[in-house]
């Protein structure tokens, strides 16, 4: 008595399963590779965000301290001038060390009135990654 065998049930081949596992192997590789890139964006995002923030918080200071203009348009009583001094010289053309990134401050005030009638201050927040500076600027009312 003979055995008859139904080839079109047959396993799979060896190379089937080389091939396969190849494939398989590139797409890994091809996913794996993307890691290094998205850390580095999410870095830099965070590097952005840090530097928004420093920006907008120098921005609210001399927003506070020139309530009326009092930094800017003298005459200055002596805690104002002492406190825009202390103010200044802390934020302005400083670095401001946040992990390893070091950030320089800096700002302008608008020379003449706004159509509003007040003065506008943009403040610069500068860093260098790679070689590359970066810059975020606000820019607020006084």
């Amino acid at each position: 008595m003979e055995k008859t065998v139904n080839k079109s049930i047959a396993g799979v081949s060896l190379v089937e399963i080389m091939i396969s596992l190849v494939l398989v192997a590139m797409a890994l590789i091809a996913i794996t590779s993307t890691f290094p890139n998205i850390n580095k964006t999410r870095k830099g995002i965070q590097e952005a965000d840090q530097a928004k923030f420093i920006a907008t918080e120098v921005l609210e200071g001399i927003q506070f301290l020139t309530v009326g203009g009092a930094c800017m348009m003298p005459p200055l009583s002596p805690s104002e001038k002492e406190d825009c001094i202390a103010f200044e010289t802390k934020y302005k053309n400083q670095m401001v060390k946040v992990g390893i990134v070091e950030y320089t401050t800096d700002w302008t005030v608008s020379a003449t009135a706004a159509s509003w009638g007040g003065k506008t201050v943009t403040v610069t927040v500068s860093w260098t990654k790679d070689n590359k500076t970066h810059n975020v600027k606000v820019t607020g009312a006084l």
